[in-house]
């Protein structure tokens, strides 16, 4: 599970949302730490692709499809590269 990293707006229960990316990239950093990894995608169905530097390791699902053949085959191919 990725963190959460909103940041409040005044003191109203608004909150400006962080890029997903920047989120992932926290954990990846923090899994880094612990383990050796050598290649990773990220398997998302948010529509927005706020992913920064992370993108090209997006692979897009369909929230209510979840990963189909196809996803995973593009998944296999993209960590055996």
């Amino acid at each position: 599970m990725t963190p959460v990293v909103d940041t409040p707006i005044g003191t109203s229960n608004l909150v400006l949302g962080t890029q997903r990316g920047h989120e992932i990239g926290m954990w990846l950093d923090a899994a880094k730490r612990r383990h050796e990894i050598d290649a990773f995608v990220i398997l998302d169905d948010d529509p927005s692709d706020e992913m920064g530097e992370l993108k090209p390791a997006l692979v897009k699902c369909d929230g209510y499809q979840g990963v189909t053949p196809a996803i995973a085959a593009e998944v296999v191919r993209r960590l055996n590269a």
